[in-house]
């Protein structure tokens, strides 16, 4: 994402698709105590033309701790393998918006997931990880669900748990014998404090882990 434009009341993300479908758009967000307390998001396919048909009028809430907004483009075809994709955050300034004046609104973890088109000129070619592998989790920063997934190669004994920075085991999310291939599991934190967590996985003989935040 590349932000073209930043005024009083809004920012403007430039975000082309050249190539991709199904587009994700998403940010964690958050306001000061006397900051906006909701926002308003819009798009335009030729960066001109701001709407916000297919995602909804409503505004999205503002809290004073970080919380990640996801607008899905997955249903609008024109968001699609468009280099003119553009997406607009306004603050305030109209009469839509909770009225406040002042304080500030905070942007972080700006990001854009996509799919690749298919290729219809030839069959696709699936590059299959090759060995265990541990991916990071999504979304991340989280609030208060994320999904974590890993790959295997063949059958085994898989170990998947979650530790606070302590060494603490917080949730275990497998431990039990998995087929070959992709496993996807959903990890929430709903009684768990803000903060970093690490997420460790065992396959075998292999161990690997990654680093999730949890903000609030």
């Amino acid at each position: 994402p590349s932000l073209v434009e930043s005024e009083e009341s809004s920012l403007i993300f430039q975000l082309p698709t050249t190539g991709y479908s199904d587009v994700i758009f998403s940010f964690a967000a958050k306001r000061t105590s006397n900051g906006q307390r909701e926002l308003l998001i819009d798009y335009a396919t030729d960066c001109e033309k701001w709407t916000t048909e297919g995602i909804g009028d409503d505004p999205f809430e503002m809290f004073e701790a970080y919380r990640m907004v996801s607008v899905d483009f997955t249903e609008i075809e024109e968001t699609n393998d468009n280099a003119n994709f553009c997406v607009r955050i306004r603050f305030g300034g109209d009469q839509e918006i909770l009225s406040g004046t002042s304080g500030n609104v905070r942007i972080n973890n700006v990001l854009l997931t996509a799919g690749n088109l298919p290729d219809t000129s030839e069959p696709p070619v699936v590059n299959l990880p090759q060995q265990v592998k541990l991916f990071q989790n999504y979304p991340n920063p989280f609030n208060p669900t994320t999904i974590i997934s890993f790959w295997m190669v063949e059958p085994g004994m898989a170990s998947l748990r979650v530790f606070d920075i302590t060494g603490r085991v917080v949730a275990t999310l497998v431990n039990q014998v998995m087929p070959e291939g992709r496993h996807d599991f959903t990890f929430d934190a709903g009684g768990l404090s803000s903060g970093l967590y690490i997420y460790h996985l065992r396959v075998g003989n292999e161990t690997m882990t990654r680093k999730m935040l949890l903000v609030r």
